[in-house]
């Protein structure tokens, strides 16, 4: 998940994601669109106010380089916390 900035479509959302915020992905990146999506959810934590989520599905391709610079482990640091990636083969 990604949110969109102002002015951005889905496609620049995911490319700003995948190649400066999460991953840091270097060199081309193939995307293939999946389509869009929209639905409701159910109030969980403020009854009677629901959630409207409007987005849209990507595969990613790595190339065998991005792939092995995954693999060796990524660290996505946050204001309140890190993340630590670690990516296989499968």
């Amino acid at each position: 998940w990604e949110k969109q900035k102002p002015g951005e479509s889905f496609k620049q959302s995911a490319l700003r994601a995948l190649a400066e915020e999460e991953l840091q992905l270097t060199g081309e990146i193939t995307m293939l669109d999946q389509g869009q999506f929209e639905y409701v959810e159910p109030p969980i934590d403020y009854p009677g106010l629901e959630t409207y989520l409007r987005g849209a599905s990507f595969v990613v391709y790595l190339s065998k380089e991005q792939f092995e610079a995954l693999r060796a482990g990524h660290t996505e640091v946050q204001e309140r916390k890190q993340n630590h990636f670690k990516w296989r083969e499968l």
